[in-house]
């Protein structure tokens, strides 16, 4: 009589398949209910002129919420109809490395980027990379611990050299990556060597697809399918670029001691139209090896789709990561992408807007939109140093600001108290002179909020927009929520 064979992986091979596509469809799921939700809540909007706070905050649900949510699932599926740990760890070890390879298209899907033209008011990516960012992280606890199980169970079976066989080491290979871009995505190593991070990013991302392709037993080639397509679209929206030659940028710089520059690019043919405050996406052309060691770079119009010049304005700072110059040839440009929801634009009865050194791109367009529509409009503009007015000069409508000058920058004031007068809340005012076109003056020191918000605010669909850094945005929310008006905030740092 022969001997019975018995199945070399045993029963529970395959049993832990249906987890993979139960993950892919809620994550499915979940996109689906996100986009049925974003444009009812528009819908909501732009039929009663005003947005449903009830509405908007499922819409806008905080991040930790629905990783909090992901995570009690995960963690329940994980160990579900599992008796024993202690003999069927192996199953919940093979059951997390697959339902984080299940979570890969979905994580993918946060951070693509269509244009939002008029057309197509696609998607407010940026308010997807927090999620994205901590959905990554899960499913580095998932890997993680579906390393750990083996590297236990090969320990304890006496065969720690499994490790070093082909498809598990490139399973090795997949995890030691994923921790790199772990720790190099702290937020300070991210800003201090953000190329380190981009370049390690994109490297992983591909690793994984890949990698995890050939390490996994039973395959996963149905869902490697869906993130090798997202993957190409990602790489087409990033490619698929309008070309923009040095002859077409000129980058006006009044002087060395300004932290800021404004940038005009003259507007590609078949440029579409676009909604105030929307940005660009501007990188080296493919052909260039920087384009594939550097990311595109968000920059927001500081012009007017209407505006006669028929160039792209743009207020930059020069510490930015790309650098606009005579000596790069040409430059990608992507976009346009909407920053505020199209029925803002038609329900804002009056505004508030504060803004913080580059941030002024986002405030002038707001500010000059609204009043070219008769809507009463405030645009205060925080800046470091009174040299960064020099870029004032060269843009349209940007009379009747109010600016304030909250650092040190040498003694050309004569105060009393030359240690605190970049730091006072107390107001000096000190005529602009030459620096601006207008008939305005700046004052020194941080502008008091409730002294300077509200004063011509309508009864109903005021609105308070900040564009600066964490502690500007903050105050100014801060400042909504205590007169119960609406607000808007994108983050820059100054």
């Amino acid at each position: 009589m022969l001997p019975s064979l018995q199945p070399r992986h045993g029963h529970l091979h395959t049993v832990n398949i249906k987890y993979g596509y139960l993950v892919l469809a809620l994550t499915v799921l979940q996109a689906l209910a996100a986009w049925a939700l974003f444009h009812a809540y528009h819908r909501q909007w732009r039929q009663s002129g005003t947005p449903l706070h009830r509405l908007a905050a499922i819409v806008k649900m905080p991040v930790w919420v629905t990783i909090s949510v992901w995570t009690v699932f995960i963690a329940s599926i994980g160990v579900y109809h599992i008796e024993d740990l202690s003999e069927h760890y192996p199953t919940v070890a093979k059951r997390y490395g697959r339902i984080a390879y299940a979570l890969l298209p979905f994580n993918i899907y946060l951070v693509l980027r269509p244009t939002s033209a008029l057309s197509h008011p696609w998607g407010y990516y940026l308010q997807q990379l927090p999620l994205h960012k901590w959905l990554s992280r899960l499913i580095f606890v998932c890997v993680g611990v579906h390393a750990g199980l083996f590297f236990y169970k090969w320990t304890v079976q006496g065969t720690l050299g499994k490790v070093f066989q082909v498809w598990n080491l490139i399973g090795v290979v997949v995890f030691m990556a994923v921790a790199v871009v772990l720790v190099v995505s702290v937020r300070y190593l991210r800003w201090r060597y953000y190329r380190v991070f981009y370049v390690s990013h994109n490297v992983m991302a591909w690793l994984f697809v890949v990698g995890i392709t050939l390490h996994a037993r039973p395959g996963v080639l149905p869902l490697a399918g869906v993130c090798v397509v997202l993957v190409a679209v990602q790489a087409y929206h990033r490619f698929a670029a309008y070309t923009v030659t040095d002859a077409d940028v000129e980058v006006v710089q009044n002087t060395a001691l300004s932290s800021l520059q404004l940038v005009r690019i003259r507007q590609p043919a078949n440029f579409p139209k676009y909604l105030p405050a929307s940005h660009i996406r501007v990188a080296y052309p493919t052909a260039s090896y920087y384009a594939w060691l550097t990311p595109t770079h968000p920059y927001t119009l500081a012009s007017l789709a209407d505006d006669d010049s028929g160039t792209l304005e743009l207020v930059v700072r020069k510490s930015s990561r790309l650098e606009f110059n005579p000596t790069a040839p040409k430059y990608a440009l992507t976009g346009p992408y909407t920053s505020l929801p199209p029925p803002f634009f038609s329900s804002a009865k009056s505004a508030d807007i504060v803004c913080g050194g580059s941030g002024l791109s986002l405030g002038v367009p707001l500010y000059r939109h609204f009043r070219s529509q008769g809507i009463p409009a405030t645009l205060v503009w925080c800046v470091r140093s009174k040299y960064d007015l020099h870029v004032l000069l060269h843009m349209a409508g940007v009379d009747g600001i109010r600016i304030y000058v909250t650092g040190a920058d040498g003694p050309i004031f004569k105060i009393d108290d030359e240690d605190n007068h970049g730091l006072l809340d107390e107001s000096a005012e000190i005529e602009l002179a030459a620096l601006s076109p207008t008939d305005a003056a700046y004052t020194l020191g941080r502008p008091v909020l409730e002294e300077v918000l509200g004063q011509n605010a309508a009864e109903s669909n005021h609105w308070a927009v900040s564009c600066g850094p964490e502690s500007l945005n903050s105050a100014v929310k801060a400042w909504a929520a205590q007169h119960q008006t609406h607000s808007f905030s994108e983050l820059y740092q100054m």
